[in-house]
């Protein structure tokens, strides 16, 4: 699937509207100021396949608000069609039907719940549902899947147990540090939006399993439920099926994922996340729980995934999914809540995508990071601009770009912002301080200077993509390999990456400890190479000190339990509600945590301190001093 040009004579703001896409490649990133037009294009672009789905599936002519003409490639075959003056033309020849056009498979949406005019198309959606259900017909899934963020469990859920590609499931167990899942999952259900409040469901009358819905979707639960593994527990059999609380019905079922893989053995990735789109779209699914082991020894349950680190891996394990199906996928600034190390990693992971995947797909997405501009090559952007109030889309230079959207904060660098970490080690021999995220690198910068002056660093600064990604950088064996005779440094947030940071190394106890304490930044050492660890300092005010240490002053024993960022290290009673919020804390006080936007704060907040604000680096330049030397 690949689009050529798309013209549109009057939607919203887009008036005579032309884009061209000059290249062949799989993936196009629209850029450009809010008011540009470019989640109206996507939103035009949801009407034309709207348009033309309904009017191959009823055999007539359907309206739409607007004239348009459309080119796009499917297997070799090009194809345009145009509409005008209420005439349908399909490569210049007018038609009453287009059953026999190629059209795209499938039109996958994604919404970061940003841009609310995109999730009222899916809202249109599903009151296209409602009526449908509730009149006792069937419903189409299979032409347009609406993503979002709450699909973030049940995707994890289904890439990790699905039977039918086992590169997909190893891939997403790599990138997100699992080592083995559970023998099960578990699946809630309750009643769904399209079914009125006070239907019955009848054990004796099956017309009203899972509240009478139809079609493909009762029929996938019914399969599923084939796979359920009730146990015997001390007071009899755990409760499973139809379950009844305090008068409301809800369906319970234990997953077991080798039943689950054997029914299901047929069933393509594809055509199973199709299925459990039927029952999210009609919000049936009220929970699933599901534990995984990592690769540090925790079991957790996969809502510890933040959604950096699934956005992480869902453009790969989406487009891996639907590699055998021509899709068109639009995603409105998927990178939107996304710190710009997560912003990063989001692009990044198109290298992995299979050349059949990419054949078969074309993903449009808009943004507005400077990360995510970064990472992507030139030829791969499109720039919205609006000039003599008429919107144009072409191409711009990507170091104007990147200036442009981060307000001067990031210049575009060969060697500092899009180099992969082998490149860069490749440019420079100097020692380097890795932080887990490039607000951070911009922070120690700033440090130095308040600390040193114009003296020169003896290391580099550099930012990667996460704490994941700094653990798997640190503790794989291309940097031990290619770095063996060069010191390197590792800097992990006291929060969640203490779980990084404590189980680093762990595997062959290659470490040992140096004296810093807790309040200078806890530091262990790669035993065969000069690869040290640390954490950052503790800051030693009673209103902080609780965040990572018990009342002995020691690390409570897992990240979860520990709310230290960079950020942390500048709190001022001032900037509270501003840029830092009170929580309670579970099992009782509470906690400051930082709300505000990480490269605002770095930018505006930062360079406003006096020198004695940054002291508290002092230990670990002195300590990166000394093993450079």
């Amino acid at each position: 699937m690949r689009l050529q040009k798309v013209w549109i004579s009057k939607y919203k703001n887009l008036t005579d509207f032309n884009l061209d896409f000059s290249g062949t490649s799989f993936i196009e990133v629209f850029v450009g100021k809010n008011g540009t037009g470019k989640s109206n294009l996507f939103e035009a672009y949801i009407e034309i396949f709207r348009h033309l789905y309904g009017f191959d599936n009823r055999r007539g002519r359907l309206n739409i608000g607007f004239q348009y003409s459309i080119k796009y490639e499917i297997d070799n075959v090009t194809t345009e069609i145009e509409w005008k003056d209420n005439v349908l033309k399909v490569n210049s020849v007018p038609k009453y039907r287009v059953s026999d056009t190629p059209l795209p498979d499938n039109i996958l949406i994604y919404y970061s719940g940003h841009n609310s005019r995109v999730d009222e198309s899916s809202l249109s959606f599903q009151s296209l549902l409602k009526k449908h259900f509730r009149g006792g017909k069937t419903v189409d899934f299979h032409r347009f899947i609406f993503f979002d963020r709450a699909y973030k469990k049940l995707l994890i859920t289904l890439f990790l147990t699905q039977p039918f590609d086992d590169k997909l499931g190893k891939t997403v167990k790599e990138k997100l540090a699992i080592s083995s899942i559970d023998e099960e999952f578990i699946i809630t259900l309750k009643r769904p939006f399209i079914v009125r409040r006070n239907f019955k469901i009848d054990r004796a009358d099956d017309a009203t399993l899972y509240w009478g819905i139809k079609g493909q979707s009762r029929d996938f639960l019914r399969r599923m439920s084939t796979c359920d593994a009730p146990i015997q527990l001390e007071r009899g059999l755990r409760k499973s099926g139809l379950i009844t609380d305090e008068g409301r019905p809800y369906y319970r079922y234990y997953i077991d994922i080798e039943k689950f893989k054997n029914e299901f053995k047929y069933e393509s990735v594809d055509k199973l996340i199709e299925m459990f789109n039927s029952i999210k779209v009609i919000d049936i699914i009220d929970d699933i729980k599901f534990n995984v082991t990592l690769t540090s020894g925790q079991n957790q349950d996969i809502n510890y995934f933040s959604d950096g680190q699934f956005q992480s891996i869902y453009l790969f394990s989406l487009l891996e999914s639907f590699q055998d199906r021509n899709c068109l996928t639009l995603m409105d600034e998927p990178d939107s809540f996304l710190h710009p190390e997560w912003q990063y990693q989001f692009i990044n992971q198109t290298k992995f995508i299979s050349e059949p995947a990419k054949r078969k797909n074309q993903v449009l997405l808009t943004s507005h990071s400077p990360s995510t501009v970064a990472a992507i090559d030139n030829d791969n952007i499109v720039n919205f601009a609006v000039e003599n109030h008429k919107v144009k889309a072409g191409p711009e230079r990507k170091d104007v770009i990147i200036s442009t959207l981060s307000a001067g904060f990031m210049s575009y660098a060969e060697n500092e912002i899009i180099l992969t970490i082998n490149k860069f080690l490749k440019n420079n021999k100097n020692p380097v301080i890795f932080t887990e995220g490039i607000s951070d690198e911009y922070i120690l910068e700033v440090a130095w200077q308040k600390l040193y002056g114009a003296a020169t660093k003896p290391f580099c600064i550099h930012g990667t993509f996460g704490r994941r990604f700094l653990y798997d950088l640190f503790n794989g064996d291309e940097l031990k390999t290619k770095g063996k005779s060069r010191s390197f440094f590792a800097l992990f947030d006291f929060d969640e990456a203490y779980d990084d940071w404590n189980g680093l190394w762990l595997k062959k106890a290659q470490f040992d400890n140096t004296p810093q304490t807790v309040f200078e930044g806890l530091t262990k050492k790669r035993k065969d190479n000069n690869h040290y660890a640390s954490l950052l300092p503790v800051p030693n005010i009673d209103c902080l000190r609780n965040h990572a240490l018990d009342r002995d002053n020691k690390p409570w024993g897992k990240g979860s339990e520990c709310h230290i960022s960079m950020e942390h290290l500048f709190y001022q009673d001032r900037l509270l509600t501003t840029w830092f919020t009170k929580k309670d804390k579970s099992g009782g006080g509470e906690i400051i945590v930082f709300t505000g936007d990480k490269v605002k704060f770095a930018e505006e907040i930062i360079p406003t301190f006096d020198k004695t604000a940054f002291e508290i680096f002092r230990p670990l330049f002195e300590f990166a001093i000394s093993k450079s030397n």
